[in-house]
C-alpha cells in the first residue's frame, strides 16, 4: 500500500539520487521500477518519472523498449566530473565572494570519509546561495558518487584527508583552497585506476 507524505515524484527522485550516489547499483545495471517502487512504498509511475528525469541528467541511460540503466562513466567522464567538481568549489571560494567558512558539525557522524567530504563540500557550495552553482555541483556529486566509493581502494589516508579538509574549512582562505585543489588533483592523477575499478565492478555485477 503506497504511503502518504511528500509528493511521490520528489520522494522517488531523492531516494534514487541517494542510492545512485552511494553506489548501490553498478554501472550498466538495469533498474527495476516496480521493485524499487515497492521498496519505497510508491506506485511505479513516480519512480519511472524520476528515472526519466535522471536519464535527462545523464545519471541513467534510457534504452528504448528496455528500461533504465545506470550510466557507465568512461575515464574521460570521470576526469571531467572531477574537474567540474573542482571548478564549482573554486568559484564558491573565489575571494570576490563573501568568505566561506564552515562551523564544525554538531554530533554529525558519517558512514565513511567519502560521505564526510561529500557533506562538507556540499555545505561549502550551499553557503554561496547560488542555486545554479549548487545544482551543477550536486549533479556532479551524484554522478561521481560510485567512483568516489572506490577511492578507499587507492587512497589509504582518506580519514586523515577528510579531517584536514574539515579543519581547513573552519578557517577558510587560501590554505583551504589549496587543500581543495590538492584533493582533486590527486584523484585526477588516478583516473585510469579508478576507471579500472569501476569496470571491474560492472563486470562483477553482471556475473
Amino acid at each position: 500500500m503506497p504511503a502518504s507524505g511528500p509528493e511521490p515524484f520528489h520522494r522517488a527522485l531523492a531516494a534514487l539520487r541517494s542510492w545512485l550516489q552511494e553506489g548501490r547499483f553498478a554501472p550498466g545495471a538495469k533498474l527495476a521500477a516496480v521493485e524499487l517502487a515497492e521498496e519505497l512504498r510508491l506506485s511505479a509511475t513516480p519512480v519511472r518519472e524520476a528515472m526519466a528525469r535522471l536519464a535527462g541528467e545523464g545519471v541513467l541511460e534510457e534504452r528504448r523498449g528496455q528500461g533504465f540503466y545506470v550510466a557507465h562513466l568512461t575515464r574521460a567522464d570521470i576526469a571531467d566530473l572531477y574537474r567540474v567538481h573542482l571548478a564549482c568549489l573554486l568559484m564558491a571560494l573565489d575571494p570576490s565572494r563573501e568568505p566561506v567558512w564552515i562551523a564544525p558539525p554538531e554530533a554529525e557522524t558519517f558512514a565513511s570519509p567519502v560521505a564526510a567530504t561529500e557533506s562538507l563540500l556540499g555545505r561549502v557550495l550551499a553557503l554561496t546561495g547560488s542555486a545554479a552553482l549548487c545544482d551543477v555541483f550536486q549533479l556532479g556529486q551524484t554522478r561521481l558518487g560510485p567512483v568516489r566509493r572506490l577511492e578507499p581502494e587507492i587512497f589509504p589516508d582518506l580519514e586523515a584527508e577528510a579531517a584536514a579538509l574539515a579543519a581547513g574549512a573552519m578557517t577558510g582562505g587560501p590554505p583551504f583552497i589549496e587543500l581543495v585543489r590538492s584533493f582533486h588533483l590527486r584523484r585526477l592523477r588516478e583516473v585510469d585506476r579508478l576507471g579500472d575499478l569501476l569496470d571491474r565492478r560492472a563486470r562483477t555485477w553482471r556475473g
